[in-house]
């Protein structure tokens, strides 16, 4: 959460002509959870099928449908109706939707299939990674003309959840004749990529199924020894204007004699066939398996009074590690950090309560009862910012107090770790941490005045819990109104910036950029002329966010005498790779004139 820090109560920044600088300090906070939905849904596979008809072209070729045979490992054909078959697994409709002829429409495809697909897939997104064991065969032509085979084995796809991707295949053309007559050698190619997608070529299509439709359109390949590819058709008087290849390397690898059927050699009739069709895959959703309970605090207030008058609020929900026998329940207290070791004893901390089901009664100075759902309440009275435990002093200002919970009973496991900050402020109820500079110009100010302070006093803005979606973990909150007041004479020009450091944890071990914070100034009451600074959005590592200066609100020269409120929204979109923890940063708000 952010908590604001000033000098003294009242306290203010007068200029004259570039005399004065003031800053605000905010800390902040934003406690994540462990996993983003992106990759939450990520599963392994190993029941995977991958079904796939070729193409429109391979349908009805120019000799009737290419023959698929040969077949081993995990392949098998589905024979559609194009062949007389009755395969109604694999339906595609006909061009436009796919390159599926249209004379064949109100049929099926004839397509091969892969069972027993191992690796990883998203059912939410569709995002896949798997591979098959196994191998078919195709020919375009009759067996008289001795063409040589295209031997397709062991298939992998790899689509990202944007669906960029690629389908790859080990690739072998047979031995046998060109169309000249002439031998042709085995030839082993490798594994070569056959079919790539892009963005938005994922389809979700049911509960473990998705469908992916591949490139084609506008997709250009150079050939040097078969015809040229046409990329001049045009969507006129009900054409498709479809012209494009299949992957650009795949086509440039086969030879000469069925290279043709990869790419566009004309406009229209069954140049509209030649795309590939859709690829199919279907494996079954592992069933949700609640993810364990993350312990989360909420402290009635973090910004306590400095004369140790304060009561604190403790609650706690997910603690169920602490009622599984994991551990022997939960110490909540109040104190320092002290060591490494700091969890594996209550003593140093000013207030511990032992929270556990098996407490009985009320709640005491040193229990608590925890619920069967690891949740629980507890109360401190009068936190004080200095206190002595035996021999040893603890000064807040010296070793930072915060409100910890941990394993009880000297347990070494860390599951239950948490660590939330406290402030001292002084008995106005402002934070006493000072940044005043030092008055750079001697002279008197001139008539009039100009300053700024926080509205409503300075406690604390909460960014919450962060919630993880596919692009970040991401919270928001709100900085408290800013008043400037300018009633200088001469009217000069003035602005108030904001800027943050790095996130991190209380020990400093975790941290994420500053540049993950934006916010959105907005105007109120504005009597003074002046103008909201920009939106700045939550950056990445190559961008800046409010890691650089950024303008919250500022007024031309020669404005009116008055004042403004500003408000700004903050945003925070933390990366993906974030670890669980607590962080905190400073955000220093600097007057210039």
């Amino acid at each position: 959460m952010f908590t604001a820090a000033t000098g003294r109560r009242g306290a203010t920044w007068r200029t004259r002509t570039m005399a004065g600088l003031g800053a605000l300090v905010l800390g902040g906070t934003a406690t994540l959870v462990a996993a983003a939905p992106a990759s939450a849904a990520v599963q392994d596979v190993d029941d995977a099928t991958f079904t796939w008809g070729l193409s429109g072209y391979a349908q009805v070729g120019i000799f009737g449908a290419w023959t698929f045979k040969d077949l081993t490992g995990a392949a098998t054909v589905l024979t559609g109706s194009v062949s007389g078959g009755t395969q109604q697994e694999y339906l595609v409709d006909p061009v436009p939707a796919t390159s599926f002829p249209t004379s064949k429409a109100g049929q099926t495809p004839n397509a091969v299939r892969f069972t027993g697909g191992t690796g990883t897939a998203d059912p939410v997104t569709g995002a896949v990674d798997l591979a098959w064991d196994g191998s078919y065969t195709v020919n375009a032509y009759p067996a008289q003309f001795n063409a040589p085979n295209e031997v397709y084995s062991d298939p992998r796809l790899e689509v990202a959840a944007d669906g960029s991707g690629e389908l790859s295949f080990d690739f072998t053309l047979g031995a046998g004749t060109d169309m000249s007559g002439n031998p042709v050698a085995e030839t082993a190619y490798g594994r070569i990529t056959v079919l790539t997608f892009d963005e938005g070529s994922i389809d979700v299509t049911g509960d473990g199924e998705v469908r992916f439709s591949p490139d084609y359109q506008g997709v250009t390949v150079t050939t040097t020894d078969s015809a040229a590819q046409t990329t001049t058709c045009t969507a006129t008087g009900g054409a498709t204007g479809w012209w494009g290849s299949w992957a650009p390397g795949f086509v440039g690898a086969v030879p000469a004699s069925v290279r043709p059927h990869f790419y566009s050699t004309g406009c229209g009739g069954m140049q509209d066939n030649k795309p590939a069709l859709p690829v199919d895959v279907a494996f079954t959703v592992a069933e949700d398996v609640p993810a364990p309970a993350t312990p989360q605090v909420a402290v009635s207030t973090t910004t306590l009074a400095l004369d140790g008058t304060t009561d604190i609020t403790v609650t706690g929900t997910g603690f169920t590690a602490a009622t599984d026998g994991t551990s022997a329940g939960v110490y909540v207290a109040v104190g320092p950090l002290v060591g490494d070791d700091w969890h594996l004893s209550p003593a140093p901390f000013q207030y511990a309560k032992w929270v556990r089901t098996s407490f009985a009664g009320a709640e005491t100075s040193t229990g608590a009862t925890l619920g069967a759902d690891g949740s629980f309440v507890v109360h401190f009275t009068d936190v004080k910012p200095v206190y002595t435990k035996g021999a040893t002093t603890y000064d807040a200002s010296v070793t930072p107090l915060n409100v910890v919970t941990f394993a009880a009973q000297a347990s070494p496991y860390r599951g239950l770790d948490t660590v939330t900050p406290l402030t001292f402020v002084d008995a106005d109820g402002l934070p006493v941490v000072v940044d005043i500079p030092e008055e750079v110009d001697p002279e008197e100010p001139g008539p009039g005045e100009f300053v700024w302070a926080i509205d409503g006093g300075t406690s604390a803005v909460s960014l919450g819990v962060a919630q993880p979606t596919a692009a970040g973990f991401g919270a928001s909150g709100a900085l408290r109104t800013v008043t400037v007041t300018d009633t200088r004479a001469g009217a000069p020009a003035w602005s108030l910036s904001g800027q943050v450091g790095d996130f991190a944890t209380a020990d400093g071990a975790l941290t994420f950029g500053g540049q993950s914070l934006g916010w959105s100034p907005a105007l109120g009451t504005n009597t003074v002329g002046a103008v909201a600074g920009a939106t700045v959005a939550p950056g990445t590592a190559a961008s800046d966010g409010l890691r650089s200066s950024r303008t919250l609100v500022s007024a031309p020269a020669g404005h009116a005498a008055g004042s403004v409120a500003v408000d700004a929204g903050l945003s925070l979109l933390a990366p993906l790779t974030t670890e669980p923890g607590s962080y905190s940063t400073t955000l220093v708000l600097t007057a210039l004139s």
